[in-house]
């Protein structure tokens, strides 16, 4: 056999065993690089599944934008308070933050923007803040938007500035009986007046005091019910 022969017998004895070898080897690459595919596409369906879950399960609105500023997030509670979720961030504080100055304080690089909006009979709070928002890329600069419901709070605490206003007007009348009836009796009522009217001046104070003192304790017990929340 002559060297050629050699070498064209050595080249085909390396096309048989190295080429499937090498074949074997670049499909079990690949096999294995699509099953780290699917593995990081399950993973992330599963994270978003989860980050939806934990939106879903929240008593206040959550609406986030991402670096360019669109809309990558929001939950059931903020799309049926607000009824319409801008696309944008520019276009969320054009719509919610014109007239409570929202949009004004961004545009002027407030960290925190805060602001009020009546919307179907609600009032709620919006805090706008830049905060990283995750995603499948990391992490990196976004905006979420809490909304809270503050009906039921504003409701509570109108009812609470009526009561205070009325105990307050209440506290008057007795206190002013129990001055004037004092001021009589020490000026000249003790002297001049007979036992039998003093008796019942002083019982009209006492009856007084007394009123004064349940609403006395009214207040104190709504100072003791807003402290503890």
């Amino acid at each position: 056999m002559t060297p050629f022969q050699l070498v064209l017998l050595s080249s085909a004895l390396t096309a048989t065993l190295v080429i499937p070898a090498v074949l074997w080897n670049s499909r079990r690459e690949q096999r294995r690089k699509g099953q780290d595919m699917m593995r990081t596409v399950h993973r992330i369906a599963n994270e978003r599944t989860e980050s939806q879950a934990i939106l879903a399960s929240l008593d206040i609105g959550i609406v986030a934008y991402g670096s360019d500023n669109r809309l990558i997030a929001t939950n059931p509670v903020a799309s049926e308070w607000l009824t319409i979720v801008p696309d944008t961030l520019s276009g969320f504080l054009d719509r919610y933050g014109t007239e409570n100055g929202m949009r004004a304080a961004h545009y002027l690089g407030s960290e925190i923007i805060t602001g009020e909006v009546s919307l179907n009979d609600r009032l709620l709070r919006l805090v706008c803040q830049h905060h990283p928002v995750r995603s499948s890329r990391g992490r990196f600069g976004g905006h979420v938007v809490t909304v809270q419901d503050f009906t039921d709070i504003m409701r509570q605490e109108e009812r609470r500035k009526a009561f205070v206003a009325n105990v307050s007007h209440e506290l008057k009348t007795p206190l002013t009986t129990i001055k004037s009836y004092s001021e009589t009796l020490l000026d000249w009522g003790i002297n001049e007046k007979e036992p039998v009217e003093i008796k019942a001046d002083i019982e009209r104070i006492y009856d007084d005091s007394i009123r004064m003192e349940r609403l006395i304790a009214d207040l104190l017990l709504l100072s003791s019910l807003d402290s503890s929340g």
